[in-house]
């Protein structure tokens, strides 16, 4: 035999033995993008998931109720990236001694144990990680929105603890304005 024509039965042999392939899996869908970072929708639908428990049973309104909560959760992830990230810029971080102190807080708030929070969290379908990571979320949000509120809310409302959560909210949704109009946003 030619060296060309033992080369292509080698081939030929090789690719009659080799395995078939496998239909290909789609991979996960973008639900959004803020610069550059990915959201997906895989989690998305993770956030989602622990309010399944209060849609309706009926088919129809449980299909608009959930393309409703799945639009809310994107507009809250794609808000907690842009203050993740501006919070980042900031040096405004949590440390894991200030997400133990959250958690014991919210027992404490509860008037249960560490132990009986985890068993009510287990329930609710949350991890130990994910229950974590929503505390840790909460906390570098309260710390942002403070560090960026400096200066900007009347201290007469800080007496008032109603008009100080409205002024905050309120510059919430300023800063968050500005950080949309900043950044690279889409929504799909």
């Amino acid at each position: 035999m030619k060296p060309t024509t033992l080369g292509l039965a080698v081939v030929a042999v090789a690719l009659a033995s080799a395995p078939a392939r496998a239909a290909p899996i789609p991979i996960d869908g973008i639900a959004a993008v803020v610069d550059d970072v990915i959201l997906y929708r895989s989690e998305v639908l993770a956030r989602m998931r622990h309010h399944d428990a209060q849609l309706a049973m009926d088919p129809d309104k449980r299909k608009t109720e959930l393309a409703e909560l799945y639009r809310v959760f994107v507009r809250r992830m794609v808000d907690e990236t842009l203050i993740e990230k501006d919070a980042k810029r900031l040096a405004i971080a949590v440390t894991e001694a200030e997400v133990e102190t959250g958690v014991l807080a919210v027992a404490a708030q509860n008037k249960v144990t560490r132990e009986q929070l985890e068993n009510q969290i287990a329930r609710t379908g949350f991890t130990t990680a994910s229950y974590r990571a929503e505390i840790r979320r909460q906390l570098l949000e309260g710390k942002w929105i403070v560090q960026r509120s400096v200066g900007k809310i009347d201290r007469a409302k800080a007496s008032d603890p109603a008009a100080f959560e409205v002024a905050l909210e309120k510059q919430r949704a300023s800063v968050l304005a500005e950080l949309r109009m900043r950044a690279f946003l889409e929504i799909r």
